[in-house]
């Protein structure tokens, strides 16, 4: 089976971000080797929105936090030996640099997500989708799942509960983590995303996860962790340029 290629949406013009971001609507992207033989699960790794040069580049993640993204979730989280992974986000456009994103966007976008994950039960017979901080989590919820109010710190509670998507007979696993970006700010919260990870790596075995609250630890990150520290990635991103 050859790669899976998600459409781009550029020529969409639902909402006003088509009119800021550098390029509009970019698609879902595998990420694992092409090499690698397709699994029978697949994991999707779903933030709010790129960044101005991941739009650029037409992809969800780009840079340090793609590089984060990758290491320390998914080949940290010995994910990619038994999935096929991809990366996407709930809106498709970059938003300006100092605007977050509307309510009324993720209305209008999250159609693109909703039309992957048909896309994806149709190749695989279990679906996984990890969301990234808590945008990704209360836009997810509330327009995929139709769950109106859905905080970060509930979701983790949740995590590895099955859900039947609005409207469709697709069912989804679904787990929450914290964003790349929240690991560069604070190093602690890697010790979570571990955890988080460690989930997704029980349900990948078949074994059925136990949803706990996350595990804070103040001290700082084990040094088999120091691949997360901002020196060691290429900088996407600098306000004002």
């Amino acid at each position: 089976m050859s790669e899976l290629k998600f459409p781009s949406h550029n020529d969409c013009t639902n909402c006003d971000l088509c009119e800021v971001t550098p390029k509009v609507g970019h698609p879902t992207v595998q990420i694992t080797h092409k090499s690698k033989p397709f699994k029978d699960k697949c994991i999707i790794f779903l933030g709010h929105a790129p960044n101005y040069f991941a739009s650029q580049e037409n992809t969800p993640f780009t840079g340090r936090l793609s590089n984060i993204l990758w290491k320390a979730y998914a080949e940290g989280g010995n994910l990619t030996d038994k999935a096929t992974i991809f990366f996407s986000s709930m809106v498709r456009c970059a938003p300006d640099k100092e605007t977050k994103v509307k309510n009324s966007q993720y209305r209008e976008c999250y159609r693109y997500t909703f039309e992957d994950l048909i896309t994806t039960n149709l190749m695989w017979k279990d679906i996984a989708v990890v969301l990234l901080g808590a945008p990704a989590v209360q836009s997810f919820y509330k327009f995929i799942l139709g769950i109106p109010k859905m905080s970060l710190k509930k979701a983790f509670l949740e995590n590895g509960a099955s859900y039947q998507i609005k409207n469709n007979k697709c069912v989804i696993n679904v787990f929450s983590t914290f964003h790349p970006t929240a690991c560069i700010f604070d190093h602690n919260h890697i010790n979570s995303v571990e955890s988080h990870m460690a989930m997704v790596r029980d349900w990948l075995d078949n074994t059925s996860p136990q949803s706990t609250a996350p595990h804070w630890i103040r001290s700082m990150s084990p040094a088999k962790y120091v691949t997360i520290n901002p020196e060691d990635y290429t900088i996407d991103y600098q306000p004002g340029h």
